[in-house]
C-alpha cells in the first residue's frame, strides 16, 4: 500500500508517499499563481498515478466541508495574502468539490481537509485535546 500524502499551500505545493511504515521525502514546487481546480487535481493525479496509490490524503489552505471548498482563502489572491482576490479564481473554487474530483481522477479513495486541522490530526496525544495554529502563508486553527 502506498498513499500520496498532499499540502496544499498558496505558496508552495509539498508532497510525500508512505507505506505505512516509513515516509519518503517531502518534495515541493512553487504552487502556480492562481491555481484553478483543474490544475491542482492535475498535479495531484499525476503524482497519485506515479506510485499507485492506494489512498490520497490533502490538507488544503482554505475552509472545506466534507470535501468541498467553501473558501479557498489566499489561494486565489492576486498577490498574496493581503491582497485582492481575482473574482474568477475565487469563483471556481467555491463549493468545489475536490474530495470527489480527485477520487474519480484517481480511482483512489481521497481525503481533503483543512490544512490546519491535517496537522492537528497528525499529533499524537494520549489525553486531551490539541491545538494547532499553523503559520504560513496564511493562518489556520484546527482543533
Amino acid at each position: 500500500m502506498t498513499f500520496l500524502l498532499v499540502d496544499v499551500g498558496a505558496t508552495s505545493f509539498k508532497w510525500t508517499y508512505a507505506d505505512g511504515e516509513s515516509v519518503e521525502k517531502t518534495r515541493r514546487r512553487p504552487t502556480p499563481r492562481l491555481c484553478s481546480p483543474e490544475t491542482l487535481c492535475d498535479m495531484i493525479a499525476i503524482r497519485a498515478r506515479t506510485r499507485n496509490c492506494t489512498g490520497i490524503a490533502i490538507g488544503f489552505p482554505g475552509e472545506i466541508r466534507r470535501g468541498v471548498v467553501v473558501d479557498a482563502a489566499n489561494i486565489t489572491r492576486l498577490n498574496g495574502p493581503s491582497s485582492d482576490r481575482d473574482h474568477g479564481a475565487h469563483s471556481a473554487w467555491r463549493n468545489f468539490e475536490l474530495e470527489s474530483a480527485i477520487g474519480v481522477m484517481t480511482s483512489t479513495p481521497t481525503v481533503v481537509v483543512n490544512d490546519a486541522h491535517a496537522t492537528a490530526l497528525g499529533c499524537e496525544i494520549s489525553k486531551g485535546r490539541v491545538l494547532v495554529v499553523a503559520l504560513g502563508t496564511g493562518c489556520g486553527v484546527g482543533i
